[in-house]
């Protein structure tokens, strides 16, 4: 972003520069003043201090071959938490799909076996706000043929009827890193 900023201000006379510079100050001060200067009170949370699966009374487990003709099989197995860290394995393993049809179109009951699995788990219908601050403390995988997320959804709908806001999204185009990470 700076150096985007760098290249767009050099290009300008230096008395609009100085201007543009001026105003991008004042609004970061004031977005700064808006954001911190509000007293939040903790909703809710789960710092993962106990050994086993995700608490279930917060956390629900996704099953299956689940969107966007991924190549994992979600399952309850791959998300464990221990010493204070919620672990999300993916795993190389062939397995009997238990969906599979034979002569299905459908992208997930076509395939005979499962090869990777892996777990997704969300808050639906347990944990949901419309506003506030969302804080998370993350160690994520950036090999090839991983997309980690942190994502809010809305509760009206299905996704991605109801939209989505990325918290952070991790991933590759042809091998080049990217990071999303909103504000919102």
């Amino acid at each position: 972003m700076e150096y985007t900023c760098t290249l767009f201000f050099d290009v300008m006379k230096n008395r609009t520069r100085n201007l543009l510079k001026g105003i991008l100050l004042i609004s970061f001060i004031l977005f700064y003043a808006n954001c911190y200067g509000q007293e939040y009170q903790l909703v809710w949370s789960d710092e993962f201090d106990y050994d086993g699966k995700p608490d279930t009374t917060i956390w629900n487990y996704e099953k299956g071959f689940v969107r966007n003709r991924e190549h994992q099989w979600y399952q309850e197995d791959n998300a464990f938490c221990k010493n204070g860290i919620l672990t999300i394995e993916a795993r190389r393993e062939k397995k009997d799909n238990p969906t599979y049809e034979a002569g299905s179109n459908h992208w997930g009951k076509s395939r005979r076996y499962i090869e990777y699995t892996s777990s997704s788990i969300n808050t639906a219908r347990k944990r949901e706000f419309i506003y506030g601050r969302v804080e998370v403390k993350a160690r994520i995988p950036v090999g090839g043929g991983s997309w980690p997320a942190i994502w809010t959804l809305g509760n009206d709908m299905e996704w991605p009827s109801n939209g989505e806001i990325d918290i952070m999204e991790y991933y590759r185009i042809k091998d080049i890193p990217h990071i999303l990470a909103n504000a919102a």
